[in-house]
């Protein structure tokens, strides 16, 4: 007898369908795109208009954010989980020193949405 056996054509299959898996895999990666950042900031540092089209200028925090973001009619705007209009948001950070949030688009440069704490006062 041969001690050397030939693979047999189910093996072949199977190696095949196996590269074939392997080889699909590798194409299949995700490509990712960051779609939004944030800046942790506060109501003394950042004054948030009170009407859109305006912008938001950003204390420097070197090259990781921008100095300014525009701010929109699609901005949404929060107090807590609270939605509210950019007035309501514009008065309440005015009138308290809370920490906020400002999320925005990395390439347009655009706020998606303020969050302001709420004031624990």
């Amino acid at each position: 007898m041969n001690s050397h056996r030939l693979p047999s054509l189910r093996h072949l299959c199977a190696a095949l369908v196996l590269a074939s898996v392997a080889a699909s895999s590798a194409r299949a990666v995700p490509f990712i795109r960051t779609i939004e950042k944030d800046i942790e900031t506060s109501s003394s540092d950042v004054g948030i208009p009170a009407s859109a089209p305006s912008s938001v200028l950003v204390p420097t925090c070197g090259t990781a954010c921008p100095n300014s973001l525009a701010l929109t009619a699609s901005t949404r705007a929060f107090i807590g989980k609270k939605a509210v209009t950019l007035v309501q948001l514009h008065d309440y950070t005015t009138n308290h020193r809370v920490g906020m949030t400002l999320f925005y688009d990395p390439v347009s440069k655009v706020l998606n949405r303020v969050i302001a704490d709420e004031s624990r006062k």
